[in-house]
């Protein structure tokens, strides 16, 4: 009767910690999920802010370029 009464204890125990993993693992899958979600997100911003860039950096080469020639007419 003692023994059996032991081996419910553990096997209470064993059953209490695997719930408890079960749901940490739920916690870190969740918090993972979240993670990559601002990672995709963030990297569509680089992009964005990536092709702000360049475009900038065109218009201020042709203003650049207008500038010089309007110099060597000067």
């Amino acid at each position: 009767m003692l023994q059996n009464r032991r081996l419910n204890n553990r096997l209470k125990a064993s059953n209490e910690r695997l719930l408890a993993i079960t749901k940490d693992i739920g916690r870190i899958q969740e918090e993972s999920l979240r993670a990559w979600t601002i990672v995709e997100i963030n990297q569509v911003r680089t992009k964005e802010l990536r092709e702000n860039l360049d475009e900038l950096l065109l218009k201020q080469e042709e203003s650049l370029n207008r500038l010089v020639t309007l110099a060597a007419k000067a």
